[in-house]
């Protein structure tokens, strides 16, 4: 059974996020305002927080265990979500 790493990453500007061999992926807006991202081509809208200062519908994206790659494209100048993910863990042989 392939072993997994828990990650959170704070995005608080523009930037591309690329990582391999993810098996799941959250990103939150915790941002009073509405952002977005680009995720194959087409615009993902997130919803700012709501009154409780909790995410409205992340943005969720999973393949029930199988790895997969992906590469986000964070095109505002000033953001504040977090991402966690799942990564597999490759174990290095002697």
């Amino acid at each position: 059974m392939a072993k997994v790493s828990i990650v959170t990453e704070q995005i608080q500007s523009k930037r591309v996020f690329r990582q391999q061999n993810i098996t799941c992926i959250v990103v939150s807006n915790f941002s009073t305002v509405a952002t977005s991202f680009i995720f194959n081509g087409i615009v993902r809208k997130l919803p700012a927080i709501d009154v409780s200062g909790v995410p409205v519908s992340p943005f969720e994206i999973s393949a029930n265990g199988n790895p997969f790659d992906i590469e986000l494209n964070f095109n505002q100048d000033a953001n504040n979500l977090v991402i966690d993910y799942t990564v597999i863990i490759t174990e290095q042989k002697c």
